[in-house]
């Protein structure tokens, strides 16, 4: 059994001596989280009372209570692929830092002609690291780099990819500020705990201060007017939605409850102003708002109780909300994954520069692994096909069963009868009359025939 529990008191660090660090944990004893509390308890009949059902249950909640809706394909016979661009980032020189280009705009634009002109019919663009001093400058994204070509290029490179019907969301990571733009101050606007000290986040061994999400906001809907100067479809809000925090900061604080809203508030605005709003990974308040989710998980939690991991999420969201999972040329093991992303339904998903990935080794804030588009044009190709083929006549259907066939052998069916069977395994799988190769896949129309 499994059961909900609550925290109506919040611990902190009572910091004793700022410059050595030292302190204590505690909490404050006259104040409880305020706000209702609610557990809903749905009972479902026995066929139903597994994973599939409970996931099939959520997915009646989201569309009954939360106002989502089924998909409706831009193309039916062509899914979206899924590209991120790194436009650029600093990095440690001999003295001082120094900026390093790793796509210009001409060259994304380069990158999504080559794409159209091989055959992919259907492409969705975020353009990341394109503001002042790269991907590791948080908080202020205007201008646009004019080491990339600056807002004039950025207009040109967002009417080309319109021209080939390709929308372009610009990646912003509001969270994080350590520009001072939009006159952010730590002492003002920073996250504040409860013994009030300024919050602050380490990435890639740098320590950045976490803004308040009423200053965020309210920046994000001045700076709305300027991305829509630059052609913007939409943006990616990377972090937004990830983190849910307690803000005890006395001019710009909210809490769990109040952040929740203000969150919802900016998507919602970001989606109205624009027309396209994506997240990493969001929390699922958010998904009345979002059009595509980045970077969803599709493994198991590593925890004590289980070792299979159950793709609860796909199953509630396909049909609802497009999603992909991790870039496949960023993946430790890529058969395994690929498979995965077939299995769960998840769209292919690449991050590319025109620059060899090692000019980003010692960047600041993002260090791919092999991105060169150059080295990776005629797999992105083939890979495409072969989800496409897959996934296509499946873009707006639920998934209504999920099974295990065979010792590492799973079979995904939607509920048009298209049933997608996946050999994790080193020999190749026999049903009804249908091979599956190892390390493969297979897709069978009309059901299982159970």
């Amino acid at each position: 059994w499994i059961t909900a529990q609550q925290t109506y008191r919040s611990q902190f660090q009572q910091i004793t001596n700022r410059n050595k660090g030292t302190g204590f944990i505690t909490y404050n004893k006259e104040e409880r989280f305020g706000t209702d509390r609610v557990v809903r308890y749905y009972f479902l009949d026995t066929d139903q009372a597994d994973y599939v059902g409970m996931a099939t249950r959520y997915r009646q909640y989201l569309m009954e209570e939360k106002g989502l809706t089924r998909l409706k394909p831009a193309d039916p016979d062509h899914i979206p692929l899924v590209v991120s661009l790194l436009g650029g980032d600093m990095e440690d020189g001999l003295i001082g830092k120094r900026y390093v280009e790793a796509t210009s705009l001409e060259a994304a634009g380069q990158i999504i002609r080559e794409l159209r002109n091989r055959g992919i019919e259907q492409l969705s663009v975020t353009y990341l690291g394109w503001q002042e001093d790269g991907y590791s400058a948080y908080g202020g994204y205007l201008p646009v780099d004019s080491r990339l070509g600056g807002s004039k290029g950025m207009k040109q490179f967002v009417e080309l990819a319109n021209g080939l019907d390709v929308p372009v969301t610009l990646g912003i990571h509001y969270h994080l500020n350590n520009t001072g733009v939009g006159g952010f101050r730590e002492q003002i606007h920073a996250i504040r705990d409860l013994a009030g000290t300024m919050q602050r986040f380490r990435w890639r061994g740098e320590l950045t201060y976490m803004a308040s999400m009423s200053f965020i906001r309210n920046l994000v809907e001045k700076d709305l007017p300027s991305y829509r100067q630059l052609g913007a479809d939409g943006l990616n809000l990377t972090s937004l939605g990830s983190w849910l925090s307690s803000d005890y900061n006395t001019r710009f604080g909210s809490s769990r409850t109040e952040a929740m809203a203000l969150q919802q508030e900016t998507v919602a605005m970001v989606r109205e102003s624009l027309g396209r709003a994506e997240l990493m990974d969001p929390n699922f308040y958010l998904l009345p708002y979002v059009t595509h989710i980045h970077n969803l998980p599709n493994d198991y939690s590593y925890d004590l109780f289980s070792e299979r991991a159950v793709p609860f999420a796909q199953i509630a969201l396909h049909g609802l909300v497009t999603y992909s999972s991790s870039d496949e040329n960023e993946r430790q093991q890529y058969t395994h994954d690929r498979l995965r992303d077939l299995e769960y339904g998840a769209l292919p998903s690449y991050v590319f520069t025109d620059k060899p990935s090692e000019v980003l080794k010692e960047a600041h804030g993002i260090q791919p692994k092999s991105s060169h588009f150059a080295d990776w044009v005629e797999t992105v190709v083939e890979e495409y096909e072969r989800y496409n083929e897959l996934l296509a006549g499946v873009q707006d259907q639920f998934i209504v069963d999920h099974e295990k066939l065979a010792e590492r052998v799973m079979a995904t069916t939607y509920e048009n009868g298209t049933i997608i069977i996946v050999n994790y395994s080193d020999v190749p799988f026999v049903y009804q009359n249908t091979l599956v190769p190892s390390n493969g896949y297979a897709k069978v129309e009309g059901g299982l025939g159970r």
